[in-house]
């Protein structure tokens, strides 16, 4: 991990634990879990779960299009209900990585409310993500929102969201079964 990665990474943990609601990086974040995904255990405060869940939906989509933490099925485990789209998933992923892909950029995360949630057609909790797919030479696709939603007890990007990544070079969704 770069030097200047490793710094941007201890900013947003900084800012997470000091209390901010939105969250904010400019370059894609590294996970270091290679074969298991983030998992969360519900704080007792509104205020620290609200932290940990904003945490935690930027971690998730990190580790989603993290392209060097190993296999794609590795990935692709971070995605509510996977297994139901694993073919199509892993064939967009892959297409993401051949365009050069090497992670996402989280540009901003906040805690959903239970109407914003149910808008999205996600389960309360979520968290909004707004992100971008970059590599070496910029954003490959811009300005992307997702959900991450709770599945017993583990934050997980929400199979909706997962339905709606978009293939290098366009800006709509293609079509998968059992989206």
């Amino acid at each position: 991990m770069s030097k200047l990665r490793r710094v941007l990474l201890l900013a947003v943990v900084a800012s997470v634990v000091t209390g901010c609601s939105t969250q904010s990086t400019s370059r894609p974040a590294k996970s270091t879990a290679a074969t298991s995904h983030p998992s969360f255990v519900v704080p007792t405060t509104s205020s620290a779960f609200n932290n940990e869940a904003i945490a935690q939906g930027a971690k998730v989509f990190n580790y989603l299009f993290g392209f060097n933490l190993g296999p794609v099925s590795h990935q692709i485990a971070v995605v509510e209900s996977y297994h139901q789209i694993e073919t199509p998933l892993k064939t967009e992923l892959s297409a993401l990585s051949k365009a050069g892909a090497i992670g996402a950029s989280v540009n901003s995360v906040s805690v959903g409310s239970r109407a914003t949630c149910s808008s999205a057609g996600v389960s309360y909790p979520c968290v909004k993500v707004a992100y971008s797919v970059v590599g070496h030479k910029g954003s490959i696709t811009s300005n992307q929102v997702g959900y991450a939603v709770m599945r017993k007890g583990t934050w997980v990007v929400s199979r909706k969201s997962a339905c709606t990544i978009a293939p290098p070079g366009t800006k709509k969704a293609w079509s998968k079964p059992n989206c």
